[in-house]
């Protein structure tokens, strides 16, 4: 059995992207290709809170992986013992 991982120490970078995500409500959005050929939607909020997270998580488990729907796709970062699942979509 895993052990739980205490994630108090992330609150500060996610109370940053709610802080985002209320002051931004039109975005600047455009399309990219998803992995299935359909176009996803993607925002420039969608991107810094991605990177907050990133950051965040980098300097508190360095040894961590991330996949990261925007910037980090690769589904081999769920094999690492340790590994966040970022999907920073900001549906209204």
């Amino acid at each position: 059995m895993s052990t739980p991982v205490e994630l108090g120490w992330l609150r500060p970078a996610l109370d940053r992207c709610r802080e985002l995500i209320a002051t931004h409500a039109a975005p600047k959005r455009w399309t990219k290709s998803s992995s299935h050929g359909a176009g996803e939607v993607v925002t420039e909020i969608d991107l810094v809170i991605e990177r907050l997270l990133i950051d965040a998580i980098g300097v508190r488990m360095p040894t961590a992986t991330v996949l990261s729907e925007e910037s980090h796709p690769d589904p081999a970062a769920l094999a690492n013992d340790m590994c966040f699942v970022i999907d920073p979509d900001r549906r209204h």
